[in-house]
């Protein structure tokens, strides 16, 4: 066979290719992760925005 499959997202990658699609869903969760913080008593709350044009 000419290409190869991705055994986690069946994208078909060219001779030689490798898939970043785990690293793409580390990256995304990382970044998920990065807008929470835990407090004193371990309760997991969101990050105040400093500036809120930029989240827009």
């Amino acid at each position: 066979m000419y290409f190869s499959e991705c055994e986690y997202c069946g994208s078909n990658l060219d001779p030689g290719e490798r898939c970043d699609c785990l690293e793409r869903a580390r990256n995304r969760k990382s970044r998920l992760m990065s807008l929470f913080e835990s407090d004193r008593s371990g309760q997991m709350t969101m990050k105040p925005c400093d500036n809120l044009e930029d989240s827009a």
